[in-house]
């Protein structure tokens, strides 16, 4: 039985940690030894009781590479998976000198872009290090020099096994938005777009699920625009599919993304579906524009305005997005997008 280590730097609710527990469970269902490592023990998404799971010390930075090194050395991985290029870092100084090292895969998660001075040096150096890169899309792999590309491969984020099939009821008159509150979701976007929609229609809400700093801006920029009684913040929610399953309609204003986990689940559950079309091409390889949602070019006021009024105006228009739900299925359910991560595994050897 091959052993594999996953490593997450972030374990705090976010969409690579969802993504990783599910692998995580997939490779343990499908005959590998798992453990997962993360920063944090929050225990925000569930992990099979077959794979163990270790959190490192994420305060004393020299007491994690040793920590790290150390699980290492002990139980000879065959491979590692490290999700995110902190903890991608992290491995590399961890491993420096070691012999016979595990076959390494780093996976970055996001738009490399963003990332600039000491710290896109150190990530390259990691991602050069590494035997395999995986990326989420083309656009996202195309980004780096060969060095780095030509020992990449692409993986999308899979569809989760949980979800709720599409509500097929009357949909509630909500308009839902899901993730952390910070500038790359441009949540303030969205508020000015609703101010607009409450002009016309005074029966829809907003509701925002997550957390983050710009909580206190955003309720800010609520109350100035007055609509304290149209715009609900819910926090976190373990039960975000329940939650969100009827509702009306889904946005994401990202600037950027890799690919939007809670995009994939809306489109899955059938809510019609609206999408910035950002950088790094994730929503535009999810979405048939006008098909299964509706792609709006990055921080555009007018078009995301124009693209929810046609939703709540065209209602055949909103069911046929819901209705197409399927797609997405054909291509990205966890058992293909798991098997090429193992078939990725199997092929390892020729890298190392």
């Amino acid at each position: 039985m091959k052993k594999v280590l996953l490593m997450s730097g972030l374990s705090m609710g976010g969409g690579a940690e969802r993504v990783l527990t599910r692998l995580a469970n997939f490779l343990d269902e499908n005959n590998f030894d798992v453990t997962y490592s993360s920063l944090y023990d929050n225990g925000y998404y569930d992990i099979n009781d077959g794979v163990k799971k270790i959190v490192f010390d994420s305060k004393n930075h020299i007491r994690q590479l040793k920590d790290i090194r150390k699980c290492i050395k002990e139980n000879s991985f065959d491979y590692i998976i490290a999700f995110m290029y902190p903890i991608c870092i992290r491995l590399q100084l961890a491993i420096i000198g070691l012999k016979n090292k595990p076959v390494v895969i780093s996976s970055e998660r996001n738009d490399p872009n963003k990332i600039h001075g000491i710290k896109k040096i150190f990530r390259n150096w990691a991602y050069k290090k590494s035997n395999l890169l995986v990326f989420q899309t083309e656009m996202a792999k195309n980004y780096f020099k060969k060095s780095i590309k030509n020992k990449g491969f692409v993986i999308e984020n899979p569809i989760p096994t949980n979800l709720p099939k599409p509500y097929t009821g009357e949909r509630k008159k909500r308009i839902c938005c899901i993730g952390r509150l910070v500038e790359q979701k441009n949540f303030h976007l969205m508020i000015n777009a609703f101010n607009k929609i409450n002009e016309k229609h005074k029966e829809f809400v907003l509701e925002i699920y997550g957390e983050g700093p710009l909580e206190l801006s955003l309720k800010k920029q609520v109350n100035e625009l007055d609509l304290n009684d149209y715009v609900i913040f819910r926090g976190f929610s373990k039960n975000i599919y329940s939650d969100v399953i009827d509702s009306y309609a889904y946005v994401s204003t990202s600037n950027y993304e890799g690919i939007s986990n809670t995009m994939i689940e809306a489109i899955s559950m059938g809510i019609p579906t609206i999408c910035t079309d950002c950088p790094i091409g994730g929503a535009r390889q999810m979405i048939i524009n006008d098909i299964n949602g509706i792609l709006v070019p990055v921080n555009d006021e007018k078009s995301l305005v124009d693209a929810l009024l046609k939703l709540i105006d065209d209602p055949l228009f909103a069911k046929k997005l819901s209705d197409n739900y399927y797609i997405l299925y054909e291509k990205y359910s966890i058992d293909i997008i798991g098997n090429k991560w193992i078939k990725l595994l199997d092929n390892c050897s020729n890298f190392k």
